[in-house]
């Protein structure tokens, strides 16, 4: 695969279900989407000026194209959607 222009390939973690303290396993719905999330960059197309392959970066999780697909969660985001690089 090949991510064009300013987009950026992050793997998000298969597994996204949360527990409470107790136990009770929280759907999507109950997931705080206010904060932002921290995953690694995968693929990073030609224009990206500042992450590179291997940065951890942290976005917000709404944001960019969400997409499964081969038992793994992708999500491309554009460079400017970028929140900070770990």
């Amino acid at each position: 695969m090949k991510v064009l222009k300013d987009y950026i390939l992050i793997k998000e973690p298969l597994n996204t279900e949360k527990k409470s303290e107790t136990g009770i396993f929280l759907g999507e719905d109950a997931i705080d989407f206010s904060r932002p999330v921290t995953n690694e960059v995968i693929l990073v197309g030609s224009d990206v000026k500042e992450v590179k392959v291997g940065d951890t970066v942290m976005y917000m999780p709404k944001q960019g194209i969400h997409m499964k697909q081969d038992d793994c969660t992708w999500r491309f985001l554009k460079e400017e959607n970028i929140i900070a690089v770990m």
